[in-house]
């Protein structure tokens, strides 16, 4: 009775130990002969047996099928109950890197409840609820004239979160998918998806001199597997890590507590990891991570080096026993500190400055780019400096490594049209209208020939933040703005920084504004559109010009009007009251008489501005 009871209890243990299916994939598709030479969208579709708050999804695609576009679908949308209780929708933003559509990653990070067997039970990131998605994203293909068809595989690493309500996918699992692409004729049916033969694997990863890390180590196997054994063959310079003087071997819950684990070095470098079951119970399910080797590093290795798992034996549940391909991975070693841009040792605001100046073309030295390029885009922008700052400080980095391209916002800045004669110097306010949270930010202005710009500064929203602006050729300036210490950017409209314009000579054309990257209190990236403002060459005032010539914006809770003549300003605050104010020509400064939105119109302008 007892060992039928332990059969049952053994059995209960394994079942709920089975990872849950999420995965993404696109169906079997024929194309028509007209199409060859042409364009075709395809939806990728979703099915989650669990609840899943993040995917990355990798494409591989037969030749003469190129990606050449992406449209997000109708099911990155997820209702779901907010902080407040109260019924939300949240749209999941799909990342990808830039010109490579062959990765793509989906991760929220809004905060919710879910009302699990009637009772809210779960707090954390917005996940969809399992089930079937018909349009999670979709992809445009060139299809060449020559195309045959072909096999997309599909693989996905799906992320769920630590919860109670059930099985949680192992956050390196990989559920593999494909569609058959034929040409003419009926297309075939669901066929089965690709065989996972046996064998063991490890990713590529980088490091930094001297780090503790973990290589999670995947068992993919066909047969169904009760034991191992495998030689962990150190490159120099690393050794596995011990813990109270045991080898750091962490298992996955696809080992049984019934196996009995042992690992010893048997020759220099060379440590023999065994894991068997007395009682000849399989490991779970097959694929996914089976166990983890956390490594230590010398301070003294630089360059790639290769792990490999060597002689390595698998059992099965009838005791034959498999011989399994040696596993390697390559382990690229650092030997800069990641934000150290000026290699001094440590990470400083000097450290901060000194990027800020490499991105403005200061060429400061030493400059180390690997070190500066803090999430791995391969490029040294604003984003990094926000990054560094936050690693000055104490915190975690939010935003991944490699980073696959730009989120995009409805956030808008801009600005108002310039009237200016020969000679003129004028005042240019750039408006700021946002609804999400920005540390700092960066963007290039275009000048018309004969108009030159200087006096470049923040306005009351942005106290705490450091602006510098420089000439990168072409009529063209790079302009910088971000806080040393990642402050916030107050309020949610108005006026963010002003700089000055002289005109030369006679001057007409646009400044146009672009590349503006905004980063997030996190330190993720944020893409705004391009904005222009005409410039006009006017020798004499006239009172026609001055809709065009009149600025209206905020410094705090002071209403800023800058006009070509005297002229009358009408104030209405949130509770419709209206005051009017006369105001001389040039640069007028009205205490707001309260928080909050005002109207304001001056000279046929009208503006809605925040006070606070």
């Amino acid at each position: 009775m007892m060992n039928k009871l332990f059969l049952v209890l053994v059995a209960l243990f394994m079942s709920f130990s089975v990872c849950a299916e999420e995965y993404l994939y696109m169906d079997n598709t024929e194309l028509s002969e007209s199409q060859l030479g042409g364009q075709v969208t395809l939806p990728v579709k979703a099915h989650f047996d669990y609840y899943v708050s993040a995917f990355q999804v990798d494409f591989e695609f037969p030749d003469g099928l190129t990606p050449v576009g992406v449209a997000e679908g109708s099911d990155l949308d997820i209702s779901y109950f907010n902080k407040n209780g109260v019924a939300s929708n949240y749209h999941s933003k799909l990342y990808y890197t830039n010109g490579v559509y062959t990765r793509f990653i989906c991760a929220n990070q809004d905060a919710g409840y879910w009302q699990v067997d009637g009772a809210w039970t779960m707090y954390g990131a917005v996940k969809w609820n399992p089930g079937n998605y018909d349009e999670m994203f979709n992809l445009t293909f060139n299809v060449s004239s020559n195309f045959e068809g072909g096999q997309i595989m599909v693989i996905t690493q799906p992320s769920s979160g630590q919860d109670t309500r059930g099985p949680i996918c192992p956050r390196d699992q990989h559920n593999y998918h494909s569609a058959t692409i034929t040409v003419g004729g009926p297309g075939p049916g669901p066929g089965p998806d690709p065989v996972i033969e046996n064998y063991f694997s490890m990713n590529n990863t980088s490091i930094f001199s001297g780090d503790t890390f973990v290589v999670p180590v995947m068992m993919n196997n066909t047969e169904t597997i009760t034991a191992f054994q495998t030689d962990i063959v150190l490159p120099e310079g690393f050794e596995v890590a011990k813990v109270n003087g045991e080898y750091s071997i962490a298992w996955s819950d696809r080992v049984n507590t019934d196996h009995v684990i042992m690992a010893n070095e048997v020759s220099p470098g060379v440590v023999r990891l065994i894991c068997y079951s007395p009682t000849l119970q399989p490991f779970a399910g097959n694929n996914g991570v089976l166990f983890n080797i956390t490594l230590q590093s010398s301070a003294d290795v630089d360059g790639d080096y290769t792990l490999v798992l060597d002689n390595t034996l698998w059992t099965t549940t009838s005791q034959q026993e498999l011989v399994i391909d040696d596993a390697t991975c390559q382990i690229t070693a650092n030997s800069y500190i990641l934000g150290d841009a000026n290699k001094s040792g440590t990470i400083t605001v000097t450290d901060v400055v000194t990027t800020a100046r490499y991105i403005l073309n200061y060429n400061p030295t030493p400059f180390v780019f690997e070190a500066a390029d803090v999430n791995g885009d391969g490029n040294i922008t604003v984003t990094d400096v926000v990054m560094i700052s936050r690693l000055v400080m104490g915190a975690n980095l939010n935003a991944p490594r490699f980073m696959p391209g730009f989120a995009f916002s409805s956030d808008r800045m801009g600005g108002n049209d310039i009237n200016i004669a020969a000679g003129e110097t004028r005042t240019v306010a750039i408006q700021l209208d946002n609804v999400d949270q920005y540390a700092a930010f960066q963007l290039e202005l275009s000048l018309p020939e004969g108009l030159t710009a200087s006096n470049f500064a923040m306005t009351s929203r942005a106290g705490n933040h450091a602006i510098d602006a420089v000439s990168i050729g072409d009529g063209k300036m790079r302009v910088l703005c971000y806080s040393p210490v990642v402050t916030a950017i107050e309020g949610n409209s108005g006026a963010l920084f002003t700089f000055d314009v002289t005109a030369s000579g006679a001057v007409a054309g646009e400044i146009v504004a672009d590349r503006i990257e905004m980063v997030s209190m996190g330190g993720s990236t944020v893409s705004l559109d391009v904005f222009g403002m005409m410039v006009n060459n006017n020798n004499t005032t006239r009172v026609n010009d001055v809709k065009a010539a009149t600025r209206i914006y905020s410094e705090g809770r002071n209403i800023i009007v800058e006009c070509p003549i005297d002229m009358t300003v009408v104030v209405t605050d949130i509770a419709g009251r209206s005051q009017q104010i006369n105001v001389q020509a040039g640069r007028n400064v009205i205490p707001g008489r309260d928080t909050g939105v005002h109207v304001v119109n001056a000279g046929g302008v009208t503006a809605k501005l925040m006070l606070r």
